[in-house]
């Protein structure tokens, strides 16, 4: 699902907060409650904040009741999703990773990133943010021969655009 969740509820509120804020506002709400971030309602509802508030009355949780707890309640359940979807990687390839390395413009969001890694117990790493276009980039390098292997490749990222932190 990725962030596609707090973007709409962020979209729902009047006046729209950044990004900073947003992640504050998710840390000074209080919710119990985790949704099935992958569930069809939250695809493409009318209202967000109404379709998160009804999963969680049908599913017998504590309704949000203003905006810092459905933030809460869609980070939180994004890092539990996240954390799942973890054991399942681990469980289908017999081997544990020990990092999750977290790219794009969601590497930003140091509060999922933060959750993500309490809820995995794993270490995050975030970046780059421009990973698509870099990989793009470097698949077009590799299908050239410009590198002999992914491994330079890599290496390469690596060098171009700093370690992941």
């Amino acid at each position: 699902m990725g962030l596609w969740i707090v973007q709409r509820l962020r979209d729902e509120l009047d006046p729209k907060p950044g990004y900073e804020e947003t992640w504050s506002m998710a840390e000074r709400g209080r919710s119990s409650a985790v949704v099935d971030v992958n569930a069809p309602e939250f695809l493409a509802p009318d209202s967000m904040a109404d379709a998160v508030r009804e999963h969680c009355r049908r599913t017998g949780q504590e309704v949000p009741a203003d905006a810092e707890a459905l933030l809460a309640c869609a980070y939180n359940s994004l890092a539990e999703s996240y954390a799942a979807t973890t054991r399942e990687i681990e469980r289908l390839t017999g081997r544990s990773y020990p990092v999750i390395q977290i790219m794009g413009g969601g590497c930003r969001d140091r509060l999922l990133n933060r959750l993500t890694g309490e809820r995995t117990g794993k270490t995050i790493n975030a970046g780059p943010v421009e990973a698509t276009a870099i990989g793009n980039i470097l698949a077009k390098m590799l299908a050239d021969g410009l590198f002999p292997g992914l491994d330079e490749a890599r290496q390469a990222v690596g060098k171009s655009f700093g370690a992941p932190r």
